[in-house]
């Protein structure tokens, strides 16, 4: 037998490995070389700032966002492994038959306990009952609990939630489970989610305003629709990355009905919700307008609903946006808070407080020129579920947001960083609200920036005549 220090390597092996190595060795840094010449906003090495301020994975992140390997070889690298090995990636998970479901949402079952999510739930209903209004949650389901089969199981059972919904129910707050509602659609023909979407399809939307209104002892009525047939790809298919995607992945065509008589006028109860709220409200989403869980919750209890809700972060976004228009909250007697599931066990439940009223915002535009005082974290495309971005900055005593990612494509504002000076037109918030308001933004931690006066800043290539930020 041959030990290691009587193993021969004869010559010809030896200078040929030696010869691959030192290819691999130059090859890399050549070919970046020469990408970065080609893609001269790809030169993240040429700025060390983040490294010498103490956050080198922030350079790392940019260096791997850029990096030729990474663009020229990791969407075939991809489309094999989907191929050959039904393998996804760190956000997409790969099923039989077309079906794409998002990792978040597998994580949710191996959460035994849901501790954080109580805390924060009680929190906001306890701030909701010193102003004389109830709160109802209405948890939606992740996409394995109803369609586990492409995955290559059955049904899982989270012991987290039945907890915590006890709990929520033993002090007052009323819960709805669209568990129940989702299967019975199931049950009759129709899937409750989209193949290649995180979200429900558009026929799920009824199913869970007749639930909600069921379980809220709510009045129901006939709710008179148009149908509109909408062509869309899933939000899940650019997170894989890959190679003509389209023939792995085809749009759907869905039918979605168009709500033609929602009750307007003042409301006594407010929708908080996510992105299943928005999907088909919020046509930026791609999926139509219109006929969403609002329009179709005021349709069929034959009532007024006002409604606020955030792409992503739904743990703590659409509570944000209450604190910044405590107003929503004038007259009402009831909140429906509309969560998904896995955010129980992945979202970021802080505490957060609700101010009586909000900092009244500037009345006209402005040209500015400002410092970057703070900024939240820059998006990275590849990694992002939602293909449009607002990134937050702290310029003088304001915050204004700027777009970071549209269409899944990064603008200079997501590589500004603090000490940046930078020259905006800026819009106050409320001129912009109804275009930009369900966009996903990033977002400072601390409450008290909130309250500041919030803009919307658009770069332009020159000072020219600017005022400061007040």
């Amino acid at each position: 037998m041959n030990t290691p220090e009587h193993i021969q390597i004869r010559r010809r092996d030896a200078v040929l490995a030696l010869v691959c190595f030192w290819v691999l060795l130059v090859t890399v840094p050549a070919g970046q070389w020469v990408y970065e010449w080609c893609h001269p906003e790809a030169r993240p090495w040429r700025d060390l700032a983040p490294v010498i301020a103490g956050e080198a994975n922030v350079y790392e992140e940019r260096l791997e966002d850029h990096s030729w390997w990474r663009h020229y070889l990791l969407s075939p690298m991809q489309t094999l492994l989907v191929h050959y090995g039904r393998t996804g990636n760190e956000t997409v998970a790969v099923g039989k038959g077309g079906w794409l479901y998002a990792d978040a949402g597998i994580r949710f079952f191996a959460r035994t306990a849901l501790p954080e999510a109580a805390a924060a739930i009680l929190d906001f209903a306890w701030q909701l009952r010193e102003r004389g209004i109830a709160l109802a949650v209405v948890a939606v389901p992740p996409k394995p609990a109803l369609a586990p089969e492409p995955l290559g199981g059955t049904s899982v059972f989270q012991p987290g939630w039945p907890e915590l919904a006890g709990k929520l129910e033993a002090t007052g707050i009323r819960v709805v489970d669209l568990t129940g509602a989702l299967q019975e659609l199931r049950e009759s023909g129709v899937e409750p989610f989209l193949t290649t979407d995180t979200h429900w399809r558009p026929e799920a939307v009824p199913a869970a305003a007749q639930a909600i209104a069921a379980a809220l002892r709510l009045p129901q009525r006939k709710v008179d629709t148009a149908v509109e047939w909408v062509t869309q790809t899933g939000d899940l298919v650019p997170l894989l990355r890959l190679q003509l995607a389209a023939a792995w992945y085809p749009p759907e065509t869905v039918p979605v009905a168009v709500v033609s008589d929602v009750p307007r006028g003042r409301a006594r109860i407010l929708l908080v919700g996510d992105s299943f709220s928005n999907i088909y409200s919020y046509d930026g989403m791609g999926w139509g307008r219109g006929s969403g869980l609002p329009e179709r919750l005021a349709a069929t209890i034959g009532e007024p609903v006002d409604w606020i809700a955030r792409n992503g972060n739904g743990a703590y976004a659409s509570r944000e946006a209450l604190m910044r228009h405590p107003e929503l909250l004038e007259d009402k007697e009831l909140v429906i808070w509309e969560v998904a599931m896995r955010e129980l066990a992945e979202g970021d439940w802080k505490l957060l407080p609700l101010p009586e009223k909000t900092t009244a915002a500037p009345a006209s535009r402005q040209r500015i020129t400002g410092v970057i005082a703070a900024a939240s974290e820059a998006p990275r495309s590849g990694l992002a579920v939602y293909p449009h971005l607002l990134r937050c900055f702290r310029i003088g005593d304001a915050l204004v947001y700027v777009e970071a990612m549209r269409d899944r494509k990064l603008s200079d504002a997501a590589y500004w960083r603090v000490g940046d000076t930078v020259t905006l037109e800026v819009i106050p918030w409320e001129d912009v609200e109804a275009e930009y308001d369900a966009w996903s933004r990033g977002e400072f931690s601390d409450p008290a920036l909130w309250r500041l006066p919030q803009w919307l800043g658009r770069p332009v290539s020159a000072a020219a005549t600017s005022a400061p930020l007040q």
